[in-house]
């Protein structure tokens, strides 16, 4: 015997006295516990994806910050490179460390500091900025 009949069985032997009203009421709180039932598994189903979504997009923040870590860190070491040409650059006196006279040795570090210049322009950074 199921739930239903057996609730029907203890009804009908007389156990209540307005059986038809118990028994559909009865009946009708098996229905809604059902369906309560079938809801919190579709609700379940939901979360879970949800869940999953949302576990999806964290990683994707943090791969898209390790990205951004890596590029900052890209963008530091080629700033401070460029700076290290300018200041070798500078200090040579009648030679460059290439064998260029000096007034070479100014045009290289006039490139050097145009092409830092517009690299800090590129990413935002202020040229006076160091």
């Amino acid at each position: 015997m199921n739930k239903e009949e057996l609730i029907i069985g203890f009804f009908e032997k007389g156990y209540c006295c307005n059986l038809d009203e118990v028994k559909n009421t009865c009946l009708g709180l098996l229905k809604e516990n059902q369906e309560l039932k079938r809801q919190i598994e579709d609700i379940s189903e939901e979360l879970e994806l949800v869940r999953c979504d949302l576990h999806n997009r964290i990683s994707e923040r943090d791969s898209y910050e390790r990205e951004l870590n890596e590029c900052l860190s890209q963008q530091k070491e080629f700033i401070e490179y460029l700076e290290d040409l300018i200041k070798q650059n500078e200090t040579v006196v009648e030679v460059s460390k290439y064998g260029l006279p000096k007034n070479c040795s100014k045009l290289l570090i006039n490139f050097y500091k145009e092409i830092f210049s517009k690299y800090q322009e590129i990413i935002g950074g202020n040229k006076d900025e160091k």
